[in-house]
């Protein structure tokens, strides 16, 4: 794997195994161009937005395109610095990722906007200053809500 292009105001990336760190100087969302090479030799380019959020950040993991909205398990759980969600669009889609309390009040919209069809993480970091305990997220995207509980050890 080979980082071949960025853009949206990154500067200085450096790749260490599956972690990119660089520092973003710009006003738009970033696109890393990744340039893969299989056993066989056989290369193709990908393009992989990156959404910068201060709470959030969501990655496109694979942009082979699943049959159905789903949510997979977040970890770690319990959690205390950051939370990772991976989910699933079948289609480009609005996406909104809500935080709630056990008494479901709203904590935080962390994410709202359109999303390309593919598989995602999304991974948020908690206020400073929140509570430990059992927080509820609802995932929104194709008309559906997925839903799950976050369990958080500050």
């Amino acid at each position: 794997m080979e980082l071949t292009g960025i853009s949206g105001g990154l500067k200085d990336a450096l790749v260490k195994g599956d972690t990119l760190f660089a520092q973003h100087t710009g006003n738009e969302d970033p696109i890393l161009t990744i340039e893969l090479t299989d056993i066989f030799g056989a290369r193709v380019e990908v393009q992989l937005p990156i959404v910068i959020n201060p709470a959030a950040v969501v990655r496109t993991e694979d942009g082979r395109i699943p049959e159905r909205f789903e949510t997979l398990a977040s970890f770690p759980q319990p959690f205390s610095s950051r939370v990772t969600l991976p989910f699933t669009l079948p289609a480009a889609s609005r996406v909104r990722f809500d935080i709630y309390d056990s008494l479901g009040r709203h904590i935080a919209r962390v994410f709202d906007r359109s999303m390309q069809a593919g598989s995602h993480r999304l991974d948020w970091v908690p206020p400073a200053g929140l509570p430990g305990g059992n927080y509820y997220y609802q995932l929104h995207a194709s008309g559906r809500v997925r839903s799950g509980i976050l369990v958080y050890v500050p």
